[in-house]
């Protein structure tokens, strides 16, 4: 099974009940009450559920609204793993290791900036077991720590699944298949936070290799790579591409 299989997240995952969406049960939206109580004082007789259905949806629309909407002058950086995944062309200065050569400022390799691109869980499921008879599975046990144990009531059979927790893998390189990855582990390049896949959607229209609509108001993107998420700022390539964006747009005023 493949979540979501219709391109509507809101339904099929986020306020969806059942044990394989992601609607927590009431004791995990409002465990001590205090939603409860602030509803039942407003007396418009909304449960902690449907308030948070409503919370979700005004969400999901917002982001809907969001959806390439940029200032007219934007400019942006992102980092989609180390150099090292890329297949340099020969002229390419390298990392100098004596002080008078050319060489690039150090980055971080793209192993240590694996991040994740799809959740993926795993279980012993019998071959002949259809979505359907998955999907109507009644839940037993959830850890909370990724692993959940469903029970098959036609069968009287119960299956664990447990997702996928390391982001690591063993040999990461120009050659690697990343959509191969990502359908097997989940993991993909990024900045340790952000996928490869997410970031780019700041580029349509600009980087060819990426689909959809062009995002309206991106005047330049900086696709870098070797920084993580949280500390992008303090590495010079972000230093340098925050000088040029913010002379061009002091250019243009």
């Amino acid at each position: 099974m493949q979540f979501p299989e219709h391109g509507d997240p809101y339904n099929e995952l986020y306020v969806n009940s059942q044990w394989y969406g992601l609607q927590p049960p009431d004791k995990q939206l409002d465990p001590a009450g205090i939603a409860k109580k602030r509803l039942d004082k407003a007396g418009n007789h909304k449960t902690v559920a449907g308030n948070y259905r409503e919370a979700m949806l005004t969400v999901v629309t917002r982001q809907s609204q969001l959806k390439n909407q940029y200032h007219g002058k934007t400019y942006v950086a992102y980092g989609e793993g180390g150099l090292d995944f890329r297949s340099p062309p020969s002229s390419t200065a390298t990392e100098a290791s004596d002080k008078g050569k050319p060489g690039i400022e150090k980055g971080a390799p793209t192993k240590d900036l694996l991040t994740w691109g799809n959740a993926i869980w795993t279980g012993d499921v019998p071959s002949d077991v259809q979505p359907p008879e998955l999907q109507a599975a009644k839940l037993l046990h959830d850890s909370g720590k990724g692993e959940i144990r469903v029970l098959l009531e036609q069968r009287k059979l119960s299956v664990t699944f447990t997702v996928q927790k390391t982001n690591t893998l063993p040999d990461v390189n120009a050659k690697t298949d990343w959509s191969q990855v990502a359908t097997r582990t989940g993991i993909i390049r990024g900045d340790g936070t952000v996928p490869a896949w997410s970031a780019d959607a700041q580029v349509r229209g600009l980087k060819p290799d990426v689909p959809g609509d062009p995002a309206k108001g991106v005047q330049m993107a900086f696709v870098q790579g070797g920084y993580e998420h949280m500390t992008s700022y303090a590495h010079p390539w972000t230093h340098w591409a925050t000088l040029y964006s913010v002379v061009q747009m002091v250019n243009d005023i």
